[in-house]
Formats: structure tokens, sequence, C-alpha cells
């Protein structure tokens, strides 16, 4: 008899425990469908901001333009064999963008030898003004120091001599 009654114990808690869960599902539903709702009646309100797009550009010009975007598409060019004038346009296409990249690619390389031609010009610049320094200290700095070595050495040999 114990048994029977524990095992009834079990089974009604677990059954508890499952309408519990069941009815809180429930509960989160109704939150979800109740925020739907609401989400829906926001957006049945028009805001004025979207009056005032749809008064300036007409739905149907919008149609017409997203119509004309997808005829611009670009057709696979296994396709655009068989109609000869899209595998002329893709060919056009292809061919500009070609010669864009090469634009391109040449505008790089001439800005590269642009600044190597640079670098150069203000190392040789660099150089040649370490030349005129070199110069200029051979013509005032080193008559100075030469005759300090001259003092000193004389300093010296009159220091020997007493």
């Amino acid at each position: 008899m114990i048994l029977n009654l524990s095992s009834l114990k079990d089974k009604k808690s677990s059954l508890t425990h499952l309408i519990k869960s069941v009815i809180s599902t429930k509960e989160k539903q109704k939150e979800v469908l109740n925020g739907l709702k609401r989400r829906e009646r926001i957006l049945e309100q028009k805001s004025p901001l979207i009056e005032e797009v749809e008064d300036r550009y007409d739905i149907l010009d919008l149609k017409d333009i997203k119509e004309k975007r997808v005829e611009e598409k670009k057709i696979p060019r296994h396709k655009a064999k068989n109609n000869n004038e899209t595998f002329q346009k893709l060919k056009k296409d292809r061919d500009i963008k070609r010669t864009e990249e090469k634009r391109k690619k040449e505008e790089k390389r001439q800005e590269n030898i642009r600044k190597k031609e640079q670098a150069k010009i203000r190392r040789l610049e660099k150089k040649k003004l370490d030349d005129e320094k070199r110069e200029q200290f051979l013509k005032e700095e080193l008559p100075v120091i030469k005759a300090k070595e001259a003092i000193t050495i004389e300093a010296k040999r009159i220091a020997k001599k007493t």
C-alpha cells in the first residue's frame, strides 16, 4: 500500500509539473501574440514621414524602377550567347571594366615612379647639403681647429722645457 501511495505522489507531482509548464507556455504564447498585435497596430498607423514619402513618390513609379532593375541584372554568359545583343552588352561591359582596371594600375605605377623620383631628388639634395656643410666646415672651422692644435702642441713643448 505504501509503494502505491509513493508512486501516486510521484505521478501527481509530475502531472502538476506538466500542467504548470503547459500553462506557462500558453502565457508566453499570449504575450507573443499581444506583442505582434501591438506591432501590427503601430504599423497600421502611418507616420507623417511615411505619408510624406508616399506623396513625393508614386508607388507605381517605384514598381517601374524595380522592374527596370530586374531587367538590367546581368544575364549569365551561357544564356546570353543565344541573345546576341545582350552578349555584346556583356562583352562591352567586361571590356570597359578591364580598361578601367588597366588605367588604375597604370596610374598606380606612375604614382610609384613619381614617388621614387622624389625620394631620389631628396637624397641628392641632402647629399648636396652635406657636401656644402663639409666644404663650409673645411673653410671656416678647420683652420681654427688646426690653430688650436698647434697652440696645444706648442704649449706642451714649452711645458716640457720648463
